[in-house]
């Protein structure tokens, strides 16, 4: 069974609403909806903004729904200029970009214990990789498909000097808000996940308004791609 998180109720709006919805439960004040998206079954959670939020819903995932594997999808800053708001970011690592203990003499974003760089599934990858081609295919106005670092921290990037400094410290290709804590919590229980964002804003001083144009549009293509996706992922059991 695929386990799907999104950070805010837009960025599951879709996902939730076109599944086959058989149980809705509150655990920890989070919604949690089980049923079936494209005939397999799934559970959906809106975790809420942050990584004690987005880690607290993957464990739950994991302890209460026995999940397979986890997806996480929804909105993200860019960290390049070559990729375009609407583009989406794939990641084949994620890190914390605000984990710092640099004055113990260790990098920045290193997790001591677990390491700096947490690696998403390739499988995982490879299928999400496969259907966003296609579906690209089909039609024009989808977003090019970038695969690269994820960084993640507690702080909505929105200044062109600190998406700067993210970028040259971790070679990010986007900026989020929780992946890297699913990343961590996926990693301590060994289980495959996977990290899919839309470019919403190019992290600067324009994000906030480019962030509230680009959710409704956005969430109805992740639908569409993980409609597609989860019934392969599926298979991978």
């Amino acid at each position: 069974m695929t386990g799907i998180i999104g950070a805010m109720k837009e960025e599951v709006a879709s996902l939730t609403s076109h599944s086959q919805i058989d149980k809705k439960e509150k655990i920890a004040g989070l919604n949690f909806y089980s049923g079936r998206l494209a005939g397999s079954p799934v559970v959906i959670v809106q975790c809420g903004i942050g990584k004690v939020n987005a880690a607290a819903a993957t464990q739950l995932l994991i302890d209460r729904f026995s999940v397979d594997r986890i997806v996480f999808t929804g909105l993200a800053g860019s960290g390049l200029s070559d990729i375009a708001i609407g583009d989406f970011v794939l990641a084949d690592s994620l890190v914390q970009h605000d984990f710092d203990l640099t004055h113990f003499g260790r990098e920045k974003g290193v997790v001591p214990g677990a390491g700096r760089f947490f690696e998403t599934d390739r499988e995982m990858n490879r299928i999400l990789a496969e259907v966003i081609s296609e579906l690209a295919e089909r039609d024009s106005e989808y977003g090019k498909l970038h695969r690269g670092i994820i960084a993640s921290g507690d702080a909505f990037i929105a200044e062109a000097e600190k998406i700067r400094e993210i970028t040259e410290e971790f070679g990010v290709a986007a900026v989020e808000m929780e992946g890297a804590a699913v990343a961590q919590v996926c990693q301590m229980n060994s289980l495959p996940f996977a990290v899919l964002r839309t470019i919403s804003d190019n992290a600067d001083e324009n994000a906030m308004a480019d962030f509230q144009s680009v959710l409704d549009r956005a969430s109805i293509e992740e639908y569409e791609i993980l409609k597609k996706a989860v019934p392969m992922l599926e298979a991978l059991s």
